[in-house]
């Protein structure tokens, strides 16, 4: 059973008694009839002027009531806390479930324990004054409000347990493990008390009727007018880190823009710059490749020069040598012919 907040219960009292709602704005009367009266007469008197009704029916009625729930509640929940924390079967289990449900009887149990006997006894029986001091006042609307952010936290968050493990199933398994719920428990009890910080300075004791210790009452010191200009210039304070930010973002905008646009240009001359590189290494190879055709025509004509050369050696070798023959056998012949003279000549003796 989780039964959240105690001020809904505060407000059914109103509703039937007609119990005041305590603020430090509301207009009250002078104090100039009450110094003089004592005892129950003037207790009377101070519940009147106060704006507190006294009707016993309802305060029956509205106490009857909180029992009931006071009672139900705390067994419930302490039953469901003890079950969760002490039953191994439970935490076996694969499912997180259970630390959200301990987690969820935990704040409610608190809230029926801390805060519904001062409820009861203060606000609905003894209205004034408060007889607990200005540290309890503030302890117990920053308790009652931490377990109430606490409570709807821990809803939520046992919600989106449920969905991760209906809707997907696999993925709850690996995301939503032991120690991960355990952090994340923590973190949102963390944020309510964190939530319930301001409630320690807005809250505390004062006086209803100046110079009067019977209305000594436990409620908001803080003006709603000053509660006004703090929120609006946390918000302003919010509004200009807002633009700040876009302010930012702009400047990143257009510095990214001028450092695309440097980019270009830095690539635009990179390239101009490779081009020229280009053309003038493609200039020096036309010129080396002219250079190479007039080295080769330079080889080729060499080469013919000597091809001629050697042509011309073999030619006048060939010349030589068949003179050299010719004259060999002009010799020869000028031999046989003396030979044959002087053959005649002696066939002739």
């Amino acid at each position: 059973m989780h039964l959240n907040t105690t001020s809904s219960f505060y407000q059914l009292g109103y509703l039937m008694g007609e119990f005041p709602l305590p603020s430090a704005n509301s207009v009250l009367p002078e104090a100039e009839n009450l110094s003089n009266s004592s005892g129950l007469g003037s207790r009377l008197h101070n519940e009147e002027d106060l704006d507190v009704n006294t009707d016993i029916y309802s305060k029956v009625m509205v106490t009857v009531i909180y029992l009931v729930l006071f009672l139900l509640g705390t067994v419930g929940n302490s039953i469901t806390a003890y079950t969760l924390v002490r039953k191994k079967s439970l935490q076996n289990l694969q499912s997180t479930v259970h630390y959200h449900l301990a987690s969820l009887a935990v704040s409610d149990l608190l809230i029926f324990l801390l805060c519904m006997p001062i409820e009861l006894y203060n606000f609905i029986w003894v209205h004034h004054p408060w007889a607990f001091g200005n540290d309890v006042c503030k302890c117990y609307y920053f308790l009652r409000d931490a377990c109430t952010y606490a409570t709807a936290l821990n809803i939520a968050s046992l919600s989106i347990e449920r969905y991760m493990a209906i809707c997907h199933p696999f993925k709850a398994k690996s995301i939503m493990s032991r120690s991960r719920t355990k952090k994340f428990i923590s973190c949102i009890w963390v944020a309510s008390f964190l939530l319930a910080i301001p409630m320690v300075l807005i809250m505390g004791e004062i006086y209803r009727i100046p110079q009067n210790p019977n209305s000594l009452v436990c409620t908001q010191i803080v003006e709603d007018s000053t509660l006004k200009i703090a929120i609006q210039k946390e918000r302003k304070k919010e509004r200009k880190k807002e633009r700040k930010k876009e302010r930012k973002k702009e400047r990143k905008r257009e510095g990214g823009r001028e450092r695309k646009g440097k980019e270009r240009e830095g690539k635009g001359r990179e390239k101009r710059k490779d081009g020229r590189k280009e053309g003038r290494e493609g200039g020096r190879e036309g010129e080396r490749k002219k250079e190479r055709k007039k080295e080769r025509k330079k080889e080729r004509k060499k080469e013919r020069k000597k091809e001629r050369g050697r042509g011309r050696d073999k030619g006048r070798k060939e010349e030589r040598e068949g003179r050299r023959e010719g004259g060999e056998e002009k010799k020869e012949g000028r031999k046989k012919r003396k030979k044959e003279r002087k053959k005649a000549v002696n066939h002739k003796s």
